[in-house]
């Protein structure tokens, strides 16, 4: 039996508050507003294109990642495993 790789986990956890859709497309996928709370607390805004066959719900768990640069900032870093 081959083994299979453990998946790779990158950025912060953050649950999803607030999901709102821009009316922005790029190739079929939308740009959504994403308000979310990461693990410390911390409320954070972000407006992200997401696919269309994985679009965040409000409770659901992600992955941001911080934004190297802006420092303040974070990017949408996917649905979390």
């Amino acid at each position: 039996m081959i083994a299979r790789p453990a998946p790779v986990q990158f950025g912060v956890r953050a649950t999803v508050t607030a999901l709102a859709d821009t009316g922005k497309l790029v190739g079929f996928d939308p740009i959504v507003a994403l308000s979310v709370t990461l693990a410390g607390g911390q409320s954070v805004v972000m407006e992200s294109l997401v696919s269309k066959l994985q679009i965040p719900r409000v409770g659901d768990s992600i992955n941001v990642i911080p934004n190297p640069a802006q420092p303040d900032s974070h990017v949408y870093g996917g649905l979390a495993l």
